[in-house]
């Protein structure tokens, strides 16, 4: 089969990075066709994307979900359409499922390919409430997490001590390091400048963006801890360090590049509101900790939304869980590594429910 790929998110990409060898091991033929961040960002996995056929060459059209609204991965789904031929796309979590395949229209399910691939149920509930079918949706879990959980072993084997100094070398030794996850100032919700107004977290009183407004919370709860924990800024891949220039001084490092899983195993602790990282840094073994700006979001990431993460919900819970989550055990492993990657192939082979 020709099977013709397009990404354009992190999210997205991380599950091409155990799928495309997979449909390759396979025997059928791949053209994955990366946008944006996405092109370094599978170079940097070891994926290079190669446009070997055009979609009009193509037996399957996937896609990944993308900020972007009128993605160029929807206009495919449009002609696969049109071509008669099946299509899919991959959802890495249930937030703003609402939005992912609305093209920027008032039809949420608009671009919405024959099949959608989802990880867990939240996003599966997702999908149902708006009125997908649900023999159109594949709980397939996620094969991005199958591929953490085989590299848990060989990163936890690696020196801490000598990671931290290589990753980190002007922090304090003797001193915590917590790494807060940041996430974009834009997201694809366009209901997303409401949540300023819902935010629970006000941080010091002049900055509205998300991440900056949680980074001034998480760096005064470090200040008033007797070992004043020094706090570490992981950039999201789309993020700029001059959206943090202010916070330069009270930072220990700003970290953007090289494998965001060795930084969150040599922080002491991870902190993140609904980035996935914050769930990547759980499946490795590593102390994490969500924030959750309104109540909703605490459903957007399955461990926090069972509970396995521990979670804050305002300063007084952030000043409160912050000492308890620096010294507390990290997450033992979860199951072995499942079949993600082989349940969407099976799919593709077969045109049917996977």
């Amino acid at each position: 089969m020709n099977v013709w790929i397009h990404v354009e998110d992190p999210g997205a990409a991380n599950w091409m990075v155990s799928l495309v060898p997979e449909l390759d091991r396979r025997g059928h033929r791949t053209a994955l066709v990366a946008d944006g961040i996405a092109v370094t960002y599978l170079a940097d996995r070891g994926i290079t994307p190669s446009a070997a056929f055009a979609p009009e060459e193509a037996n399957f059209v996937l896609t990944g979900t993308s900020e972007n609204l009128r993605s160029r991965g929807l206009d495919e789904i449009g002609n696969a359409r049109r071509r008669d031929i099946p299509s899919g796309a991959v959802v890495d979590q249930a937030v703003n499922a609402a939005h992912r395949f609305s093209g920027g229209g008032p039809d949420a399910l608009a671009f919405a390919p024959d099949m959608i691939f989802v990880p867990d149920d939240a996003a599966r509930d997702a999908f149902t409430a708006l009125g997908l079918s649900p023999s159109r949706i594949a709980q397939v879990g996620n094969p991005h997490h199958d591929w953490l959980r085989r590299r848990r072993s060989e990163l936890q084997g690696l020196d801490r001590t000598a990671l931290r100094q290589r990753l980190f070398p002007k922090a304090d030794p003797a001193r915590a390091i917590v790494l807060f996850v940041s996430e974009i100032g834009y997201v694809v919700n366009p209901e997303a400048a409401q949540w300023t107004a819902e935010n629970r977290f006000h941080g010091r009183g002049g900055d509205t963006f998300r991440s900056a407004v949680v980074l001034e919370e998480l760096l005064d709860a470090c200040a008033i801890l007797p070992d004043q924990p020094q706090v570490v800024l992981r950039l999201h891949p789309k993020n700029t360090e001059a959206e943090f220039a202010a916070y330069r001084g009270e930072l220990a490092a700003m970290s953007a590049s090289g494998d965001p899983l060795e930084a969150a195993l040599a922080a002491d602790l991870v902190i993140g509101m609904t980035s996935a990282l914050l769930e990547d840094a759980w499946v490795i073994g590593a102390r994490v900790m969500a924030v959750l700006p309104r109540p909703e979001e605490k459903f957007w990431l399955q461990p926090v939304g069972k509970d396995l993460i521990p979670a804050a919900g305002d300063r007084s819970e952030l000043r409160r869980v912050l000492p308890e989550a620096l010294t507390a055990q990290p997450a033992p492993p979860t199951a072995q590594p499942g079949t993600a990657a082989a349940r969407i192939a099976d799919y593709i082979e077969r045109g049917a429910p996977a």
